[in-house]
């Protein structure tokens, strides 16, 4: 196999090229990956897109909202549209009592100047 012109080296350098260039390339890898993310992130876009408007209304942005999405290995968390309609219903209820009591207040007020 030893050539004296120094062609057995070319052929072992063709022979690892084409090896190579039959594998798939590092930037394809990358890319696959990067496919399978995004569709992960998509499925989980999905499942957050379904939570009800009034996570606008919290002030959630979509990524905090995909930050809060429990993983497997916490299942005492609830998943993210029942944890942002049972803030919202919390806000809700604090507005309304809020609202009662400040009624109440001019109420009492009102009557204080009649009494006058």
């Amino acid at each position: 196999m030893d050539r004296p012109d120094g062609l057995a080296r070319e052929e072992t350098n063709l022979a690892s090229y084409t090896e190579q260039l039959d594998r798939p390339f590092e930037h394809e890898q990358a890319l696959v990956t990067a496919q399978h993310e995004l569709a992960r992130i998509e499925r989980k876009l999905s499942s957050v897109a379904n939570t009800p408007p009034s996570s606008s209304e919290l002030g959630f942005m979509p990524r905090s909202l995909l930050k809060n999405v429990p993983s497997p290995q916490q299942p005492w968390k609830a998943p993210v549209a029942d944890w942002v309609r049972e803030l919202h219903n919390k806000r809700q209820r604090r507005t309304e009592l809020r609202r009662c009591q400040s009624a109440r207040l001019q109420a009492q007020a009102a009557e204080a100047d009649t009494e006058k």
